[in-house]
């Protein structure tokens, strides 16, 4: 995914209150709406996409414990005294 379209994303929206300080506060339009709908899709798929990560390492780390009790355990050698 494209973090960096999203953060520069993000950035201008908090430059735009900044840049519209002077002026009284208006209602939000409808791009400014579209645009903050957008932002909490993004989030949405990002989290989707971390809990698609997190099954995946959850099911590579069941089966690494599954294999690892198969494995030979390596025989002990006794040194003569």
């Amino acid at each position: 995914m494209k973090f960096g379209k999203c953060f520069a994303f993000v950035l201008l929206l908090g430059a735009a209150p900044v840049s519209g300080a002077t002026q009284d506060q208006a209602p939000p339009d409808k791009e400014m709406l579209k645009l903050m709908e957008f932002l909490r899709e993004m989030e949405m798929i990002k989290q989707m996409e971390m809990m698609r990560d997190m099954q995946q390492v959850e099911t590579i780390s069941a089966r690494a414990k599954q294999s690892a009790p198969h494995a030979a355990a390596p025989a002990k050698k006794e040194t003569a005294k």
